[in-house]
């Protein structure tokens, strides 16, 4: 019998395998999203794989393969990223140099509007990031455990008494995994990073909204004027609409059903800025009481129009 040189063969192995992974133990060190990093460990990846054999285990060519697709989207998620962080960059710049509005109160109304909607829509996309995050940090940690195992069964087969054959392929597709994972560990890592900058951006966002809102209080208005533009704007809408589907009545048995929807929604918002005029600037208490609850009703059917709509699977009608 041969003399064993447990430690002898390790080394032996390890310079079979090309790359132990040692190389790729970053990956729960952040350091993914690194650009020189993702190019380093994609060569070599590149090189490993046309260096492989004709007769190779087809499994290591499949697993580099991937591997070198994992790292090529990297390099293209690394741009994203940075894209992601000027733009929190940009959000806090506005942030901190806003002072107040160009023109002194009253405000109006659509101003306040506008502030509502970008808060609502701000806090929506807060609560999907905060989600998200601790969706992929969760992946995160169960892709750890599993690249640990095949790290584990890799240095077992390393340290293994003497070198066998079925011990170097099973080192190798043990090695192959780990890296494989490890990059998914990267993509997990640099999609949270990128989610983090989204958030931190939309925080920065909230927090101004939450000062204009401040700033606005109750010193805004809604005149007569504002009125009558927007009226103009749904009556011409409501022509727009009533004309296209009398034409299509006049062509087809059976008009589109969005047509006749518009017109519906249109009439609704109609009776919606009117009641909300007359909450507003009504002297009695009983008629604003009176048009405050017509206005909160107006609001639940056009807020049910919009839902309706935004699950149609062709999505075609434009709300004003």
């Amino acid at each position: 019998m041969r003399p064993t040189f447990p430690w002898m063969a390790g080394l032996l192995l390890a310079a079979l395998l090309g790359m132990t992974n040692a190389s790729w133990a970053d990956a729960s060190d952040g350091g993914f999203s690194e650009p020189k990093e993702i190019e380093k460990r994609l060569n070599a990846a590149r090189a490993e794989l046309a260096a492989l054999l004709p007769d190779a285990d087809p499994e290591h060519g499949e697993a580099l393969q991937r591997i070198v697709a994992l790292g090529e989207y990297h390099l293209s998620s690394i741009g994203v990223l940075a894209s992601m962080r000027d733009q929190l960059a940009q959000a806090s710049a506005e942030s901190s140099s806003w002072k107040g509005f160009p023109s002194p109160p009253p405000y109006s109304v659509r101003v306040l509007d506008e502030v509502r909607e970008s808060l609502a829509t701000l806090e929506n996309s807060q609560r999907i990031s905060e989600a998200q995050i601790r969706i992929f940090k969760r992946e995160i940690e169960a892709l750890e455990e599993i690249r640990a195992s095949h790290v584990q069964a890799e240095r077992r087969l390393l340290e293994a008494a003497e070198l066998r054959t079925h011990h170097s392929r099973s080192a190798k597709i043990e090695n192959l995994q780990a890296r494989l994972v490890a990059e998914k560990i990267g993509r997990r890592q640099i999609q949270v990073a990128t989610i983090e900058a989204q958030l931190a951006a939309s925080t920065s966002r909230k927090e101004l909204a939450d000062r204009k809102l401040k700033t606005l209080g109750d010193r805004f208005v809604f005149t007569r004027d504002e009125l009558d533009g927007m009226l103009k704007q749904i009556a011409d809408d409501r022509n727009q609409a009533a004309n296209a589907l009398t034409m299509e009545s006049s062509i087809r048995r059976t008009p589109d059903p969005l047509l006749a929807w518009k017109l519906e929604f249109v009439d609704l918002q109609k009776r919606f800025w009117e009641s909300r005029f007359n909450a507003m600037n009504r002297s009695s208490g009983a008629e604003s009481r009176e048009a405050l609850a017509t206005l909160e009703s107006l609001r639940e059917k056009m807020a049910g129009q919009t839902h309706l709509n935004s699950l149609r699977p062709d999505n075609k009608l434009v709300l004003c």
